[in-house]
């Protein structure tokens, strides 16, 4: 057992914190200071909770702000090779993959890749309806290629949201689709 100094087991400092050493007196005017309710605590949790719920959205404003930037660095990236590579932003699908030399081939399956990406990014971030149209619109430009493509390892690295758009837009052209026309730019099949 420790010792306390007299001095300190008389301080009042002492006996407020050792319930059971309290004089009688001592006790009453304690209890008497004391208030009823735990009011400033509930409100301090409720403060700290606010606070707390402010942080979370401010960190998701931020997350969904990185996420769009991102996206549209990607999309601009792919309307850079539209711009460098015009011959493939409306592609003659069939000379580009019987060509012997297969540079331009290389170059559109990986725009392709690339506008995929950018559509997956951009859908991820911000699914709204004018995005979905511009996809669509692309997709169709280039859809004798993904009906060509059908590898399942291919479309695995992208999400479901993009790949649903492509997964329809295939359904309705596929089957139908002659791959020997050139196709023109914003026309229907």
């Amino acid at each position: 057992m420790t010792v306390v100094p007299k001095a300190i087991r008389k301080s009042r400092k002492f006996l407020a914190t050792t319930v059971a050493g309290l004089p009688a007196r001592l006790r009453a005017r304690y209890a008497a200071d004391r208030p009823k309710s735990n009011f400033a605590q509930i409100t301090s949790a409720l403060i700290a909770l606010i606070a707390l719920v402010a942080i979370y959205l401010q960190v998701d404003a931020g997350r969904k702000n990185a996420l769009r930037s991102s996206a549209r660095q990607v999309y601009l990236f792919y309307s850079g090779l539209l711009m460098q590579y015009p011959h493939l932003a409306v592609p003659d699908y069939a000379r580009i993959m019987n060509d012997p030399d297969q540079t331009d081939r290389i170059r559109y399956e990986l725009m392709m890749s690339n506008m995929l990406t950018a559509y997956d990014e951009i859908l991820n971030a911000d699914s709204g309806a004018d995005w979905v149209a511009a996809f669509k619109f692309d997709l169709q430009i280039h859809i004798a290629y993904f009906c060509a493509l059908t590898d399942p390892l291919y479309y695995a690295q992208f999400s479901k949201v993009a790949l649903k758009v492509v997964a329809k837009e295939k359904a309705k052209s596929c089957p139908s689709l002659d791959l020997s026309k050139p196709r023109e730019r914003g026309l229907g099949l």
